[in-house]
């Protein structure tokens, strides 16, 4: 029998943990990446082309998760989804429409 030694055994632990959180959050991940594709492909609608993607995956989800119950094995990651990724998304659509508005004084 081989013993392990106490930073071998928190390598192994630190590792199980990161495998584990990332196989709980990965189905919800999926499922916010298939209503994202719904919602960047909705956009080619005319009536629909006002509207950022981001904002038809918001919509799109709201909807869905009124309708449809949400999976239990998906709400990780949802709420990881909903936290980190939906507020660097909002941050990065903010500095896009400063910029083009930026631009757009710039050209005027």
């Amino acid at each position: 029998m081989s013993a392990r030694s106490p930073v071998q055994s928190k390598q192994h632990s630190t590792s199980f943990r990161i495998t584990t959180k990332l196989q709980d959050i990965l189905p919800g991940i999926f499922l916010a990446a298939v209503v994202s594709g719904a919602a960047y492909s909705l956009r080619g609608f005319p009536a629909l082309a006002i509207f950022s993607p981001m904002i038809l995956a918001v919509i799109l989800g709201i909807i869905f998760a009124n309708i449809i119950e949400i999976p239990r094995g998906a709400a990780a990651g949802i709420a990881f989804c909903q936290r980190p990724i939906l507020r660097t998304a909002i941050v990065l659509l903010g500095i896009v429409k400063g910029n083009r508005v930026e631009a757009g004084r710039a050209v005027s």
